[in-house]
């Protein structure tokens, strides 16, 4: 339909810039593959561990997308990169927030907004010891604590996006009705 598309493989440690923003790989499927044998390194125990992890720049805010990213690629990026480079505004929280990431690179990160990808509502019956009412992911506790601001994402308040509005970040929330045809 469109032949004339250019398309692009982003590797890890690539820069792209494209409308004001920077983005750039911070992990991709090809972090699995041994740079001696060229043998992948991926068990095949979890798709998980060939996420790829991008930090988008804008405007001198950022946003890492850690995507599914399982400890492995946790571990990868912070014997890789500095904490200059892991710094971010805006975070969303690996994997539902249900992955076993540790706290190390949720600190390292030290962004003051926090994005879970699921609702509240799957967080709360999935996620939280209602008895204690924490985490049963006790790494995030800490790091959802230290934040300006947390989102979920999903239905009532469904979070469509996060704009930077004259240099403050906006949520942008689903319509109330969405057209059905």
């Amino acid at each position: 339909k469109y032949p004339d598309c250019k398309e692009v493989k982003i590797h890890t440690g690539q820069k792209l810039e494209f409308a004001g923003i920077t983005m750039q790989a911070l992990h991709t499927h090809e972090d699995l593959v041994n740079a001696t044998t060229g043998i992948s390194n991926y068990s095949g125990s979890s798709m998980n561990n060939t996420s790829t992890v991008i930090k988008l720049t804008v405007n001198g805010m950022s946003v890492i997308i850690l995507g599914d990213a399982y400890p492995s690629i946790e571990n990868g990026m912070l014997s890789v990169y500095t904490a200059e480079t892991l710094k971010s505004d805006v975070v969303q929280i690996a994997h539902h927030a249900y992955n076993g990431v540790s706290k190390a690179l949720y600190d390292v990160i030290d962004a003051d907004i926090v994005v879970i990808p699921c609702t509240y509502g799957q967080y709360a019956y999935k996620y939280i010891d209602v008895e204690s009412v924490d985490s049963k992911y006790p790494n995030l506790n800490p790091v959802l604590e230290a934040a300006d601001a947390v989102y979920f994402m999903g239905r009532k308040e469904f979070t469509v996006g996060l704009a930077v509005v004259n240099g403050e970040i906006t949520v942008v929330y689903e319509p109330e009705a969405r057209p059905t045809t």
